[in-house]
């Protein structure tokens, strides 16, 4: 996988840890600190510069998804009111 694709999947993954809404946090203590710990995660991966011959890229793709399902908990549980 080539540098520039590299680039590209990391300011997208950028981009999806910015829309994370911050209202659902407070109603979901162990969602937020899961959702830190990918973010953490996404940003080691970001940080190396060998590919694995692609598996990194991989592991970012699939952290980028995770994340986007804890997203979507959180707004569905906002969406039903709240914690029950």
């Amino acid at each position: 996988m080539n540098n520039r694709a590299i680039t590209a999947i990391a300011a997208s993954a950028f981009l999806v840890g910015a829309a994370v809404p911050t209202i659902a946090f407070e109603s979901h203590p162990e969602l937020r600190a899961g959702l830190n710990n990918l973010m953490a995660a996404r940003a080691d991966l970001n940080k190396g510069s060998h590919d694995f011959h692609g598996y990194r890229v991989k592991a970012i793709g699939e952290i980028n998804e995770a994340i986007n399902d804890v997203n979507m908990a959180m707004r569905s549980d906002q969406d039903r009111g709240g914690r029950r």
